[in-house]
């Protein structure tokens, strides 16, 4: 399923479209699993991590 919406919005951004996609879950959920595992399938696409409005809460 999370594969399916990465890809789906790499469509998008391959026709010019601008999209966030943020990955959020508990600690050793799979979410840097699921990241390789989509730039492995797209071919060495790299997703864009902005961790800059990360803060404590």
């Amino acid at each position: 399923m999370e594969l399916r919406v990465l890809h789906s919005a790499y469509e998008l951004l391959k026709r010019g479209e601008k999209i966030n996609i943020a990955i959020l879950g508990p600690r050793r959920i799979g979410k840097l699993n699921s990241s390789s595992k989509f730039k492995e399938e797209a071919r060495g696409v790299i997703p864009y991590l902005n961790l800059q409005r990360i803060g404590s809460f």
